[in-house]
């Protein structure tokens, strides 16, 4: 996909319907994450990018369509503890995220070793991942990105979410999003078919730790552009083969305070009734439990859970230029300073960041007994039931959530 201003200074995205730039921005300028950008995270708002003598610039501004991330400091810094101990033997729950890279930080580790907390893909001779080609120094080298770019850390905010909330899983990470918020077609379909050639494997080679209980996929795009974007018919059905295995897919509604459906995740309604386990897609609340106002809404969404104010682990930024007054121009005003991140934490919101929630959540319930002694079962009734009770312990998880106050 490509994004270029037009001589009206109107962002077109391949011919489809123009988006209005900001009225201050400058003829470089172009939206990376914009309200319609159809394979962008569900995080929301919308990045302005600017030239400076100081190279690019990437500064966030406000937006309705979801909340900008900003820095965070904790008081206590200790990484959460590793959760419930997993007996010798037995298998750990697995979330597959599609995303961006995972960085390296204290709370998530370097992604090496066999007991990791995440992990890239092995290496497999019969069955390799294909791995997209993404631009330089995003996301496969997220220490090398622009320190303000709108999307840089949303796969690392993501992983700390699920460390924090379900620390005894591992997560799978599989970067085919580049940190400008861009994930191509061919990328997104060649990784899900892997996902599922990969828990058929595990299945008949009785190879339980190839298996995958939960995939997070934090973007979307919008109805009526299916066959210039996904080719729909093929997204839809290699879902239904991951759900009809057992495999929970977790998808964000996103941030356009709308009903109107966003794919994959209002596959959800799609499949309920014709597979075992449909897809959950899921809308974001705010502190006070109520639906975020960004947050998209509808009868496909079929999950509500905490999106707004969250705070997770971040790329650590220091010595970015701030503040940019090329940025501040194109912004409209001040902007958050990016070195605010110094400490590797953020407060960050959207319905990328609820279905992350949602993906620990379940993660951690399938290690509940009595069916958290059988991970191992790779039955295909066996998983299914896993993902039926790990899902309704989530919603009630949801619903105490409501009852409790938050602070905002």
């Amino acid at each position: 996909m490509s994004a270029e201003p037009d001589e009206a200074g109107e962002l077109v995205l391949d011919g489809w319907e123009k988006v209005p730039l900001p009225d201050d921005a400058p003829a470089t300028a172009f939206l990376a994450d914009p309200p319609t950008d159809l394979t962008g995270p569900s995080s929301g708002g919308f990045t302005v990018r600017a030239k400076s003598p100081h190279g690019d610039v990437a500064a966030e501004a406000k937006s309705p369509h979801g909340i900008t991330r900003t820095g965070a400091v904790l008081l206590d810094e200790r990484p959460p503890s590793t959760g419930r101990p997993v007996p010798v033997g037995r298998r750990r729950p697995v979330v597959a995220v599609l995303d961006t890279a995972i960085a390296e930080h204290d709370w998530l580790g370097s992604g090496g070793g066999s007991e990791a907390f995440w992990r890239l893909p092995d290496d497999d001779a019969a069955d390799p991942w294909p791995a997209p080609v993404l631009p330089a120094g995003a996301p496969t080298d997220p220490d090398t990105a622009l320190a303000a770019e709108r999307v840089r850390g949303h796969g690392t905010f993501i992983a700390g979410i699920v460390r924090q909330i379900a620390p005894e899983a591992r997560i799978l990470s599989l970067p085919v999003m580049s940190s400008n918020g861009r994930a191509e077609t061919s990328d997104v379909l060649a990784t899900l078919g892997w996902l599922l050639r990969r828990v058929r494997r595990a299945r008949t080679a009785a190879e339980p730790t190839l298996f995958v209980d939960v995939v997070n996929l934090s973007f979307g795009w919008y109805p009526g552009r299916e066959s210039r974007v996904f080719p729909a018919v093929t997204y839809r059905e290699v879902l239904d083969h991951l759900a009809a295995e057992g495999v929970r897919v977790v998808a964000s509604a996103g941030n356009r305070s709308t009903d109107v459906p966003v794919y994959p995740a209002a596959f959800a309604a799609e499949q309920m009734g014709s597979v075992r386990t449909p897809l959950v897609s899921v809308g974001a609340l705010d502190p006070d439990g109520n639906v975020a106002p960004y947050s998209n809404t509808g009868d496909w969404v079929t999950l509500l859970a905490p999106g707004t104010g969250l705070v997770s682990t971040a790329p650590e930024v220091s010595g970015a230029r701030w503040p940019d007054p090329l940025v501040a121009e194109a912004v409209g005003g001040p902007y958050p300073n990016p070195n605010h991140l110094a400490r590797g934490f953020a407060r960050w919101g959207g319905t990328s960041f609820a279905a992350a929630w949602v993906s620990a959540k379940i993660a951690s319930h399938l290690l509940d007994e009595p069916h958290g002694a059988g991970l191992g079962d790779l039955d295909v009734e066996a998983t299914h039931l896993r993902a039926e009770t790990a899902l309704a312990s989530t919603v009630a998880d949801v619903d105490a959530w409501k009852k409790e106050p938050h602070g905002a």
